[in-house]
């Protein structure tokens, strides 16, 4: 039952991800809209992601994430309490509203240095990493609205703060 159900929503989020993820050509890019293209691995107290952010138009880029969050607690198939990894997909459309007052400003826009808005659609399929066999998760779906802001210092650091 669930093997279906997974199924069908990685189905439904690979068209959605082939048809929101265009190959972009590349064009003359200024100072005063997205970056063409960030990727990374982004480490938290929570988890580890590697992300992907691409430009969809002037003020808005596409961000994809893949990775692993640590949790404490029961699962499917075990009634202990347990730390386990489970899974994470996240597309993000990221709405970057600031980052042409801060280019007139004459401040650091690299790497999309600016506040965004943005509403996260995230996919947990279910499956988990655990120290007990034969467990798994609960597959969910969430849409979270999000308020953030990104810095990048001497083009390499980059701190990312948001909350939704």
């Amino acid at each position: 039952m669930f093997y279906v159900f997974e199924k069908k929503i990685m189905k439904k989020c690979l068209i959605l991800l082939l048809l929101m993820f265009p190959v972009i050509a590349g064009f003359g890019q200024n100072s005063r809209s997205v970056d063409n293209c960030n990727y990374g691995l982004q480490l938290s107290p929570f988890g580890v992601y590697g992300y992907n952010e691409r430009l969809l138009a002037d003020q808005v880029a596409l961000r994809i994430e893949l990775g692993m969050e640590a949790n404490i607690g029961t699962v499917i198939g075990s009634n202990k309490l347990q730390a386990y990894l489970i899974h994470n997909l996240s597309l993000e459309p990221r709405y970057y509203y600031n980052l042409k007052n801060r280019a007139k400003a004459h401040k650091n826009t690299f790497g999309n240095s600016a506040e965004f808005l943005t509403m996260r659609i995230r996919l947990r399929p279910g499956y988990i990493i655990s120290s007990t066999p034969g467990v798994y998760g609960v597959p969910d779906l969430s849409f979270i609205p999000t308020w953030g802001f990104r810095r990048v210092f001497q083009e390499k650091v980059v701190v990312e703060l948001g909350g939704g």
